[in-house]
């Protein structure tokens, strides 16, 4: 098991003290500071990663896909735009059959990712999501099955379940106070107990009023916004899948201001190659500034094994 605390440095504890005590001053200055050197020191791989995938139709597949089967949270995190409390959105449930469909269709076209059943959301909240797990796993044996939670929903029968199917579970425990939820102290005792849970659980301490990317522009604790001259390279290698079929233009896109496709029409080959998604890419690829949601985003590159 790794547990990861991410005020375990004494840079991290620092940034941590300036960021508790005095916010304001830490989210209008030293957050968006940090934000513009990752962009600089990345800009050279994004440009690189960019140019070699536009030149090449059929698009190369994406190397991530998540799948969101139900858009709710029971979580509050002050940084995100859809916690329990702020959440716009209109309820909506993946239609089992649409789901079945999805991941034939991935089948075929023998993907070997990472693929994530969650986006946005909680994906405990589903019932269905451990069965979910069990078909992705049997159609898909050759990608990475990667779940995040918070947690609070976790049992020792659902966890040990999950873990039947998943390479990686990754659990946020969110507590300003930095401490175990009752239901995560309980998996991580499970952990220490049995090597083989032990290796695929991720523990994250974290605190709900964490300062984060802007999210588009949409994270609820980021008012001051200093846009990134550079482009992004994650709406060139991630596939979003709303719960109704929809596409949204990547994990920062919450609120699905942006639809790239409907995956209930079209398959997910015809979708990814669309000229709607051709129109998005290239405008994105001239720099943030080209694309309405991305012109308040300061999200990073993620680094992915298949890049």
């Amino acid at each position: 098991m790794l547990v990861v605390n991410k005020y375990d440095t004494k840079r991290q504890k620092i940034s941590d003290f300036f960021a508790r005590t005095t916010p304001g001053l830490y989210e209008k200055h030293f957050w968006p500071t940090f934000r513009k050197l990752q962009a600089v020191r990345s800009r050279g791989r994004i440009r690189s990663i960019i140019e070699d995938r536009m030149a090449q139709k059929p698009f190369p597949l994406f190397a991530m896909i998540q799948i969101e089967t139900l858009n709710r949270c029971n979580n509050d995190c002050s940084f995100c735009p859809v916690n329990r409390k702020r959440d716009s959105r209109q309820r909506r449930v993946m239609d089992a059959d649409l789901f079945n469909s999805l991941i034939a269709q991935l089948a075929d076209l023998q993907y070997d990712g990472i693929i994530s059943l969650f986006s946005n959301n909680e994906p405990l909240l589903d019932r269905r999501i451990a069965d979910f797990c069990a078909i992705a796993r049997q159609k898909l044996p050759n990608a990475n099955h990667v779940l995040y939670t918070n947690g609070t929903l976790l049992t020792t029968e659902l966890f040990e379940n999950l873990m039947k199917y998943l390479d990686v579970l990754v659990i946020d425990n969110y507590d300003n106070q930095m401490k175990f939820q009752e239901p995560v102290k309980a998996i991580a005792e499970l952990c220490l107990t049995n090597a083989t849970y032990g290796e695929k659980v991720e523990i994250h301490m974290r605190r709900k009023d964490e300062v984060l990317s802007t999210r588009g522009g949409s994270a609820p604790n980021r008012a001051n916004i200093r846009p990134l001259k550079s482009s992004c390279v994650i709406p060139f290698t991630q596939m979003i899948v709303r719960p109704d079929g929809k596409l949204s233009l990547c994990d920062n896109d919450a609120l699905g201001k942006v639809t790239l496709g409907d995956l209930t029409r079209d398959s997910i080959f015809d979708a990814w190659n669309s000229e709607v998604y051709w129109g998005a890419r290239r405008r994105i690829a001239e720099g943030r500034k080209n694309f309405f949601l991305c012109r308040s985003c300061d999200a990073q590159l993620r680094v992915m094994p298949q890049l």
